[in-house]
């Protein structure tokens, strides 16, 4: 997280926001989440669960759409033999949010 979601001030570490004093500890836990479980999906890569990684890195991404988590979504889904599935529904809420680059709302 970069920007207090209530206010936009900048983050600055702690688990209230400097500047409105919301609470950030839910959100922060939300976002641990997704990058254990997108080191999890990597981690069934490398031991050939495809269908593991798979279901890993798409929950990674619905929790918090990183390039990373979104990159390992596409990747995986390249290797299942479907490249242009990132996320079944997510993708047309990224397109629409300008999240993808030109190249991605190609495929």
């Amino acid at each position: 997280m970069q920007r207090c979601p209530h206010c936009r001030a900048r983050y600055n570490g702690t688990a209230r926001c400097r500047r409105c004093g919301a609470g950030l500890e839910k959100l922060l836990e939300i976002e641990r989440q997704a990058e254990q479980l997108a080191r999890q999906a990597v981690a069934c890569l490398g031991a050939g669960d495809i269908a593991g990684a798979s279901s890993c890195a798409r929950i990674a991404m619905r929790l918090h759409a990183t390039p990373f988590n979104r990159a390992l979504v596409g990747f995986i889904g390249s290797l299942a033999g479907h490249p242009d599935t990132i996320g079944g529904p997510e993708i047309e809420t990224m397109c629409l949010h300008g999240q993808l680059d030109a190249v991605e709302r190609e495929k």
